[in-house]
């Protein structure tokens, strides 16, 4: 007889599935290509974070692409296994997935529980999970890079209009509130980014940073 709905069993498969997108999550690709072609560890330099953003920064720019792409195709992975693993009808699932690599990212036992900010994680499970709503977060994304040029500032507000989005696409609660769970991780993993907007002091894409007012 099949195991009942909510069963341990039932739960099996999903638990399986959220405990390798926290696995895929936490493989370190920032430090993997950075160092492998350029020697450089993003940990100790710049802004010491493992992403994009800083790789390009202390690195180069084929490690720092090489970086995004990986980082974006560990979220679509880890939302493809738990696709596998419960069927194509689980929305719920799914985002708890997303939730599960970015958090990985984030926190990766391989960095002694440190990492990035997860932004290009969470993107990459967000677009195998519902395109669309990728699309106008990318948006959001690039109409507050292209006004403000500061790529946290874009960061921030595409994670606080992910949930918004969201409520519109669907109706599933558990799908929300893991949007609205990594709208808050990518908020508070960008506290610091927060601290040097409200001070003038954040980089920018145009390559300088702005004097602290008076």
């Amino acid at each position: 007889m099949p195991a009942p709905p909510g069963s341990l069993t039932a739960l099996s498969g999903p638990l399986i599935g959220l405990a390798a997108a926290f696995a895929l999550g936490a493989i370190p690709f920032g430090v993997i290509w950075s160092m492998a072609i350029t020697g450089v560890d993003p940990r100790k330099a710049g802004s010491k974070n493992i992403g994009f953003t800083n790789v390009l920064r202390v690195s180069s720019k084929p490690a720092a692409i090489l970086t995004l792409l990986s980082d974006a195709g560990k979220g679509a992975a880890a939302v493809l296994v738990m696709r596998l693993v419960t069927g194509p009808d689980q929305p719920g699932w799914e985002w708890l997935a997303a939730l599960a690599a970015t958090a990985g990212h984030m926190f990766s036992p391989v960095l002694r529980f440190k990492g990035g900010k997860g932004v290009a994680t969470a993107f990459g499970a967000i677009l195998m999970a519902m395109p669309w709503v990728a699309v106008i977060i990318l948006g959001s994304w690039c109409a507050v890079l292209a006004v403000s040029s500061y790529v946290s500032l874009a960061s921030i507000v595409a994670g606080l209009v992910l949930p918004v989005v969201l409520m519109l696409f669907t109706s599933n609660p558990v799908a929300i509130l893991s949007g609205a769970a990594l709208a808050a991780l990518i908020v508070l993993r960008h506290a610091e980014n927060i601290q040097r907007l409200r001070a003038g002091v954040e980089h920018s894409i145009r390559g300088s940073k702005p004097s602290k007012p008076a």
